[in-house]
């Protein structure tokens, strides 16, 4: 989509929010591998409450990540909309200003 001064290419941003959406994805699944409980000794469930406060992390990243994507997908759809009734709009008025063929000049 073309307007004047600016250029939004929506199939572009559907690719990207299809990329974003596919790294939330891929952290949101790395999350759960760093759920684990190690052997540290008198520390493990210390270090194991670490783990899970650092996957519980990950996976709001995660949902954050899926959240932006989802949110690229529709603001390119609001703005081909928008762009498309505008031109509509446009070629309307363009149509009323033009004189009628065989009318006064």
């Amino acid at each position: 989509m073309t307007g004047d001064g600016y250029d939004v290419d929506t199939v572009r941003v559907g690719q990207l929010a299809d990329t974003v959406s596919g790294i939330g994805s891929t952290v949101h699944g790395d999350a759960a591998s760093v759920r684990v409980t190690p052997d540290a000794g008198r520390s493990s469930d210390e270090v194991a409450s670490a783990f899970n406060d650092l996957a519980a992390v990950v996976a709001g990243l995660a949902a954050q990540v899926g959240g932006l994507a989802d949110a690229a997908e529709v603001a390119a759809g609001r703005y081909a909309t928008a762009d498309e009734a505008a031109q509509d709009r446009f070629a309307q008025q363009q149509a009323r200003q033009s004189p009628a063929p065989g009318g006064p000049r």
